[in-house]
């Protein structure tokens, strides 16, 4: 099997992804054992499984890797959960300040003067 970045671009990767393509292949590569293991630790193979992969590939390496994703998971849960638990007052009281009106908000063009704006919408956007 042969991976070109034109069909890597046509497909979506992304700039970063391209960029490390090129820099570790030029402009097509053979896919081998070999070569995959040289790189295992630089590509994103999800996203690799999801857009090169038939369907039935992809499951296999998405059950291959599911243990993993569960350790991984399970190690981050408490980190998590202390984020969460750290933000929850901060947005509560934003939320609160909101509600009030105190403060003065910030005008963002194209928006009208005094619109208070949620920035969790912002950061979506």
């Amino acid at each position: 099997m042969q991976i070109t970045y034109q069909e890597l671009q046509a497909k979506g990767a992304c700039a970063n992804q391209l960029a490390l393509f090129k820099k570790h292949f030029g402009p097509s590569v053979v896919v081998t054992l070999e070569a995959v293991l040289a790189v295992a630790d630089v590509f994103n193979w999800d996203w690799a499984a999801r857009n090169l992969m038939s369907p039935k590939a992809c499951k296999v390496y998405q059950d291959a890797i599911a243990p993993a994703c569960k350790v991984y998971d399970d190690a981050i849960a408490p980190a998590q959960k202390a984020y969460r638990d750290a933000k929850m007052p901060i947005w509560k009281a934003y939320e609160d300040a909101i509600a009030n009106r105190i403060g003065t908000p910030k005008h963002r063009p194209g928006l009208p003067l005094g619109k208070w704006i949620d920035p969790r919408i912002l950061m979506n956007a």
